[in-house]
């Protein structure tokens, strides 16, 4: 049995290309799991602590 791939010489995508694509998905899919968007603070309003004025 004889396995052949056939390829697109012609194609401007390189291998460089698909790693990268593939590493993006990666990063995405790590993010999407740790951070969830309920999960992340959105205020930029900093903490005011009891007895602080704020001027």
């Amino acid at each position: 049995m004889k396995i052949e791939r056939i390829f697109n010489n012609e194609s401007p995508i390189t291998l460089e290309d698909i790693f990268t694509s593939i590493l993006n998905e990666k990063i995405d899919d790590l993010i999407k799991e740790f951070y969830d968007n309920n999960d992340i603070e959105t205020s930029t309003d900093s903490p005011k602590e009891k007895g602080e004025e704020v001027a």
